[in-house]
C-alpha cells in the first residue's frame, strides 16, 4: 500500500510519492498514445477508485462521513478529501485539486501492480448501493483481458 503522510500537511510529497505519482501518469499517457498499458481504461480505474467506501478505520460514530476506496490504498486521502468543497462525489466529477491529483495517479500506480488483487480487496469495502458501479467500471478498466470475480 502506498503511504502519504504529506496529503493534508503543508510539506511536500517524498521524492518516491511523487515517483508513484509520476508511475501513474505514465499509464495514462502511455493509453492515451495508443501503447501498451495495464488497464484498457485508466479513467475508469481512476473512477472507480473516487467510489464512496466504508469507513474503516474509525470507530463506530453516529456522523456520516464519507469515505473513498482510495482511502483504502492512499491513507489520509478522505481526511484531505473531506475539505474539498464542492466535495469529490462518487467519481462523477471532473474536478480534482491538483494535491489529490497526485494522490489519485499515485493510487492508480499501486492498482496496476495487482490489480485483480486490489479489485477483490476493494469490492468488500464498496458501499453496497455502488457494487454495480464498481463492477461496470472494473470491466471496463480491464476489458475483456481478465476477471476480477472471485
Amino acid at each position: 500500500m502506498t503511504s502519504t503522510s504529506w496529503l493534508g500537511s503543508a510539506s511536500a510529497p517524498t521524492d518516491g510519492e511523487c515517483v508513484s505519482a509520476r508511475e501513474g501518469e505514465d499509464i495514462v499517457n502511455r493509453r492515451l498514445n495508443g501503447q501498451l498499458a495495464p488497464f484498457e481504461s485508466p479513467v475508469a480505474m481512476m473512477r472507480l477508485l473516487l467510489i464512496l467506501g466504508w469507513r474503516r478505520t474509525e470507530v463506530s460514530s453516529e456522523v456520516y462521513r464519507k469515505s473513498w476506496l482510495l482511502n483504502e490504498i492512499v491513507p489520509e486521502f478522505d481526511t484531505e478529501a473531506l475539505r474539498v468543497k464542492p466535495t469529490i462525489s462518487k467519481g462523477a466529477t471532473a474536478y480534482v485539486p491538483v494535491h489529490l491529483r497526485i494522490a489519485l495517479l499515485a493510487g492508480l500506480a499501486a492498482a496496476a501492480k495487482d490489480t485483480i488483487g486490489m479489485l477483490r480487496d476493494l469490492r468488500p469495502a464498496c458501499r453496497p448501493f455502488y457494487l454495480r458501479r464498481f463492477d461496470e467500471l472494473a470491466a471496463e478498466a480491464l476489458g475483456d483481458s481478465e476477471d476480477f470475480s472471485i
